[in-house]
């Protein structure tokens, strides 16, 4: 399954095992992070959207950058899953 999520990222990021119930993906240069932020930009469905938008904010300061934030989805979760 991580393989499969590494895979969608563009081959970005690597994993680190924690234990034996825990892997963490970890993504630690700000060109994969940007991608990551494109990839997920306007995706979130739930409250998590507002930290999304933290770190947008948070890298358009350290970067200079003009990233948008992203709004919340709020299509129908049957539909848009």
């Amino acid at each position: 399954m991580y393989v499969f999520v590494q895979a969608r990222l563009g081959g970005i990021g690597r994993f680190q095992i924690v234990n034996d119930n825990v892997i963490r993906y970890i993504i630690g240069d700000k060109k994969g992070i940007i991608h990551f932020i494109n990839i997920v930009h306007g995706k979130l469905k739930t409250p998590k959207n507002i930290t999304f938008n933290q770190l947008i904010e948070f890298f358009n300061m350290k970067y200079s950058l003009s990233l948008l934030t992203s709004n919340l989805n709020k299509s129908n979760l049957l539909e848009n899953n």
